[in-house]
């Protein structure tokens, strides 16, 4: 968690998106893509947007389970938990539950011609 966090600070891209599982990369690709199309910029979600989020952060505490883990960090005084998952050697930050909700949002969001899903 703190090397995601660190490097949105440095806007480290290839460091940020080795923070996430490669399940959640493919679903921040998604919404990305979606996203761009959905509100007519044509401009995925940047690293500088996610640390308008996240940057500032602290990790306050964390629980482990195995293969899996919860990190908590406190961000402007509001503090979440991360969830995390063992992935080969390294921790990476697991946000498929979070996010797979998005996709399908967006995807409903998103006209047929360009890849949105139909009924």
């Amino acid at each position: 968690m703190r090397n995601f966090l660190d490097a949105l600070e440095s806007e480290d891209t290839v460091a940020f998106e080795a923070s996430f599982t490669s399940e959640t990369m493919t679903l921040v690709d998604e919404i990305e893509r979606l996203s761009g199309v959905a509100d007519n910029t044509g401009r995925p979600f940047d690293i500088r947007e996610w640390c308008q989020m996240f940057c500032g952060g602290a990790v306050v505490g964390s629980t482990l389970l195995g293969d899996s883990a919860t990190v908590d960090v406190r961000v402007e005084g509001i503090e979440e938990s991360f969830p995390l998952r063992r992935e080969g050697d390294r921790w990476k930050i697991d946000f498929t539950t979070r996010l797979e909700p998005a996709v399908q949002l967006l995807k409903l969001a998103v006209p047929d011609t360009v890849g949105g899903a139909l009924p």
